[in-house]
């Protein structure tokens, strides 16, 4: 009979292996949720951004409608979705010119406005835009046409 060595080969995984191996296995479950999770995030920020500007133009443009000198902040509801706003005054008036170069009617401002889009209590976005006020401070004459 041949005598056998003192070490004998081993057939599965020590304790210490297979903690390893879970180990290895949870740190790269941990990171794939990880990325799924920002996936997610991102997807619905992505979507929220597509669905809101068309709306965000909406408001826009019912900003600039708007007599930024005698109002300095509101509320209004666009499709659902509900913008607040606020203005403040960047530069003093200014009197506007025609096309000829003549006072025009209007005063002119520039205004700074900060705009927030939201819909219930959560907020779907912030924007800040410039736009011009303007003051009559002369009659609107007709041109003879």
């Amino acid at each position: 009979m041949a005598a056998r060595g003192r070490f004998s080969v081993q057939a599965g995984f020590t304790i210490l292996e297979a903690i390893v191996a879970l180990a290895v296995f949870a740190g790269g479950a941990m990171a794939l949720y990880s990325l799924y999770s920002t996936n997610v995030t991102t997807l619905i920020k992505a979507s929220d951004a597509v669905r809101q500007a068309p709306l965000v133009r909406q408001a826009v443009e019912r900003l600039a409608t708007m007599n930024l000198t005698t109002e300095g902040e509101g509320e209004f509801e666009v499709q659902g979705m509900r913008f607040n706003w606020s203005a403040r005054r960047l530069e003093a008036h200014r009197e506007g010119q025609n096309d000829a170069g003549l006072l025009a009617s209007f005063r002119l401002g520039l205004y700074e406005v900060d705009l927030t889009a939201s819909e219930g209590e959560r907020v779907l976005g912030r924007y800040r835009l410039r736009l011009v006020g303007h003051q009559l401070v002369r009659p609107v004459f007709e041109q003879p046409g």
